[in-house]
């Protein structure tokens, strides 16, 4: 066996190139889809300007969902909003959501999402949800996906009736409505 160095390379480099790829590919594999949506939701937060808070009070990310977002607390650990130490809190849709700065309603909640967004109307929290129609029911940032990306529609009377501002910057890459003007949806957002 010739173990010049022209050999090492021919041999060994593509062989770390694949297990470096394989590695990627299963990283990639065990992010899920909930998880990418809450990172989502940390990345949204900090376009988003909220009343003047002091510094050292925590910036309350809050996630109601029948599915556990336990990675949310890991994935987030250590960041901030606003200069604001950031705590993830998981929720269920009958406990208090008072003290939430940005709520994260998943999906599995659409049977009470009128009610959790009817709470948070006028409040300075972001509300945010990947239930379809959730901007038309009032809540501020929809995701939707479509073709394997994640987009916005952004209800503007929403956020503005809250007191927040959303940065310009996000808006331009977002849909935007007004929920005061869109009529009744026949399931279809036009």
């Amino acid at each position: 066996m010739n173990l010049s160095p022209n050999n090492f390379k021919v041999g060994v480099i593509p062989t770390l190139a694949l297990l470096i790829a394989l590695s990627f590919q299963s990283a990639i594999a065990a992010v899920s889809e909930d998880d990418v949506k809450l990172v989502l939701l940390y990345k949204i937060a900090r376009f988003v300007d909220w009343p003047q808070q002091p510094m050292d009070v925590t910036f309350n990310l809050c996630v109601i969902g029948k599915r556990t977002h336990k990675a949310a607390k890991e994935r987030l650990s250590g960041r901030n909003v606003d200069g604001r130490p950031l705590r993830a809190k998981l929720l269920e849709a009958s406990d208090d959501a008072s003290g939430c700065d940005a709520l994260y309603i998943s999906e599995s909640e659409r049977p009470d999402i009128s009610s959790l967004v009817a709470k948070f109307s006028g409040v300075p929290a972001l509300t945010v949800s990947d239930a379809p129609q959730f901007s038309r029911q009032g809540g501020m940032v929809e995701l939707t996906t479509q073709d394997s990306r994640i987009g916005m529609t952004i209800n503007v009377a929403a956020y503005q009736r809250a007191g927040l501002k959303i940065n310009s910057q996000l808006l331009e890459i977002s849909r935007l409505i007004d929920h005061q003007r869109v009529p009744e949806s026949d399931g279809e957002l036009p």
